[in-house]
């Protein structure tokens, strides 16, 4: 029997169809293959340049970042130095205030003579309290002079003077308690109820007075060259 043509030529057709298929299969394999490598390259190359930019970003912020501590500490130091300068005027107004009343107590006195005059010649006041008063202030004086003068200039102390002379400090602090007691019974006579007033007066404008003198009269200890 004769086979006709078309079943001969089918296994033919099957096998173009199929070898038609694979080829295309396979180039479609090797495009995917080749774009897949294209995409992870080209997304490779994006992941650098974002990687370049946040490290030029970071740089440029660090930079600012700098910058802005530079400002901040400059106007952090001259609020500083302002304060430091509106602290002093203060200091030196309050000072010169403090001393100004005490000069006024020591030249109006009792009202009728001065402060000096009044402890000299005033027959109320109580003599006892007052030589105590006396006393009492030479020592204060003393320790003062051997501090400053003798430690300091003489002997040119370098150290603090709780080590040099750790008896100083307790003994001045006992001596001018004592002082404050005696004075306030020995003026009480005569100013009575105002007596704690004026000895404060007294008390802080002695002590502030010490603004307005030569810096080497008082922490005037040299620094050591060690």
């Amino acid at each position: 029997e004769e086979v006709p043509v078309f079943e001969l030529c089918l296994p033919s057709l099957v096998s173009i169809k199929t070898r038609k298929r694979f080829f295309a299969c396979t180039h479609l394999m090797s495009v995917t293959r080749s774009g897949k490598a294209y995409v992870r390259q080209t997304a490779k190359m994006g992941e650098d340049e974002d990687r370049l930019l946040d490290s030029d970003s970071e740089d440029e912020l660090t930079e600012e970042k700098r910058a802005e501590k530079k400002t901040t500490h400059e106007y952090m130091l001259k609020l500083k130095e302002k304060s430091d300068k509106r602290k002093r005027v203060r200091q030196k107004v309050e000072a010169f205030l403090w001393v100004s009343a005490m000069s006024a107590l020591l030249y109006y006195g009792d009202g009728n003579r001065n402060f000096f005059s009044m402890l000299l010649n005033n027959t109320r006041l109580n003599r006892f309290y007052l030589n105590i008063t006396y006393v009492l202030l030479g020592l204060n004086t003393s320790i003062f002079l051997f501090l400053n003068v003798w430690l300091n200039w003489i002997k040119g102390n370098t150290l603090e003077w709780e080590v040099a002379a750790p008896w100083s400090i307790p003994a001045a602090t006992l001596t001018g308690l004592a002082t404050a007691v005696t004075i306030m019974v020995a003026l009480w006579p005569v100013y009575s109820w105002l007596t704690p007033v004026v000895q404060f007066t007294l008390f802080m404008g002695m002590l502030l007075s010490g603004h307005f003198y030569p810096s080497c009269l008082f922490g005037g200890r040299k620094q050591s060259t060690a």
